[in-house]
C-alpha cells in the first residue's frame, strides 16, 4: 500500500492513518484508494506531477479515475495531517 515517507517510530501509525482516510474517501468517490492518492497529489498547492508506472494497467486506470475526484478541503487536509503525523501551524 502507501508509504508516507522516511521510517521512524510513528511511520507505521501514520501509514495506517493515511490508508484509512484514502479508503474512506475512495468509497465516497467510488474510485480506488490509489486514485484518491493521485487526486491528492494533483491538488497540492506546489503542483507536483505524479509519476505513474505505465507497465501496470491498474495504475493507469487509477490515474485516469483521479480526474473524476473532487476532494474537499477538509479531506485534503486530513490526508496531509495523517501523513505528517501532526497538524499544520
Amino acid at each position: 500500500r502507501l508509504g508516507t515517507g522516511p521510517r521512524d517510530a510513528n511511520s507505521d501509525e501514520r501509514e495506517w492513518a493515511v490508508n484509512a482516510i484514502l479508503d474512506r474517501v475512495a468509497k465516497r468517490a467510488a474510485v480506488s484508494p490509489a486514485a484518491i492518492a493521485y487526486a491528492w497529489i494533483m491538488a497540492h498547492p506546489a503542483r507536483p506531477i505524479p509519476l505513474i508506472g505505465t507497465q501496470n494497467v491498474t495504475h493507469i486506470r487509477a490515474a485516469a479515475a483521479s480526474y473524476s475526484v473532487a476532494l474537499t478541503r477538509e479531506e485534503w487536509y486530513e490526508i496531509l495531517v495523517a501523513g505528517r503525523g501532526e497538524k499544520m501551524p
